[in-house]
């Protein structure tokens, strides 16, 4: 099997598998197995699709509270940026960044990956 063609079958695969050759170590030792995904019933995909649009809601929530916090909480100083007043700066760039992070949170703590419709697939083959 040559590089590309395993490269290429791994990146395709959930169940992906590192194999090493070389001098350095021995022929096809595996190095990383991801585990297996796990088995949801309907009713535990229900929920955690619940749960992931509850946190969705309070994520936009916080953003903007962030919004008015950074845009109207900062249009009481008379501070300019390159003459910009500072609440522009703070209501567009800090709702940025609190909308990255929201993500980036939601990503890692609360999504998860699951196919709805595996049930289906199994139950028609």
């Amino acid at each position: 099997m040559d590089k590309k063609k395993s490269f290429m079958q791994v990146g395709g695969a959930y169940n992906m598998r590192v194999i090493v050759r070389g001098a350095c170590a021995p022929a096809r030792e595996e190095l990383f197995v991801r585990p297996e995904k796990k088995q949801w019933t309907y009713r535990e995909k229900m929920a955690q699709a619940n749960r992931e649009a509850k946190a969705t809601v309070v994520a936009l929530a916080i953003v903007v509270v962030v919004w008015i916090a950074a845009g109207f909480g900062l249009s009481a100083f008379d501070v300019e940026v390159f003459g910009t007043p500072i609440w522009v700066f703070g209501g567009t760039f800090g709702t940025w960044i609190a909308a990255i992070v929201a993500a980036v949170v939601l990503g890692r703590r609360v999504f998860a990956d699951f196919d709805l419709d595996e049930e289906e697939r199994d139950a028609n083959n």
